[in-house]
């Protein structure tokens, strides 16, 4: 498995801090999208988690969410990669909303 700073197992759905200072102020978090399965990658694929006020919601790639009880959108369709050394420590994951999450990455790499 992909190991990230603190030595630990990089998994699906785990929640880390925005390692971008420019916009964290609207996506204080991001969540790793990408199987735990895939081992040696340098990077991860993940999407932001934004403050509801600068979401912009579509069908089926914005997951409502609620973490540490904020709530939250998952933007799926604004997929980036993470290197390792970004994605410090996981803060909490996003299992609950594995159905919704992976609807939408359906939707969004095959169109239904």
């Amino acid at each position: 498995m992909a190991k990230i700073s603190g030595g630990g197992d990089l998994r699906q759905y785990e929640i880390f801090d925005n390692p971008s200072e420019r916009t964290q102020s609207i996506a204080p978090y991001v969540v790793v999208l990408q199987s735990h399965l895939l081992e040696g990658l340098p990077s991860a694929i993940g999407a932001p988690l934004l403050v509801p006020d600068h979401a912009e919601r579509f069908a089926y790639l914005s997951v409502d969410v609620e973490f540490r009880g904020v709530a939250f959108v998952l933007s799926l369709y604004e997929i980036a990669t993470f290197g390792e050394r970004q994605l410090r420590r996981p803060l909490g994951d996003l299992l609950a909303y594995h159905d919704e999450i992976a609807r939408g990455l359906q939707r969004l790499l095959n169109g239904f």
